[in-house]
């Protein structure tokens, strides 16, 4: 699953890790899939880019050997992208958390 957006600068880790909020956090487990984990998490992240805005969402990826990855989107999170989230989220069984 690791093939998909980069890992967040080592700003926006030291501000998460110094207790920064985003309005949004999402987190996608890995599999024993890789492909079927890409299929899953591209509709999420082509949804998250294609709300472009100021609010920080993090997507939190969890790996199967127990680590995790963080990314960094930058959205406008509105009711309607919340709704879109949800209906991607339900399907694949994932978390959000607003």
């Amino acid at each position: 699953m690791m093939a998909g957006p980069p890992a967040p600068s080592h700003l926006v880790t030291e501000a998460l890790a110094l207790g920064a909020r985003p309005r949004l956090q999402i987190s996608l487990r890995e599999t024993s899939d890789p492909e079927g984990d890409l299929a899953r998490a591209r509709p999420l992240f082509r949804l998250l880019q294609s709300h472009p805005g100021k609010d920080a969402v993090v997507v939190t990826v969890h790996t199967a050997d127990g680590r995790r990855r963080q990314v960094l989107f930058r959205c406008c999170v509105d009711k309607d992208l919340l709704s879109a989230i949800a209906a991607v989220m339900r399907r694949d069984k994932q978390g959000v958390r607003a």
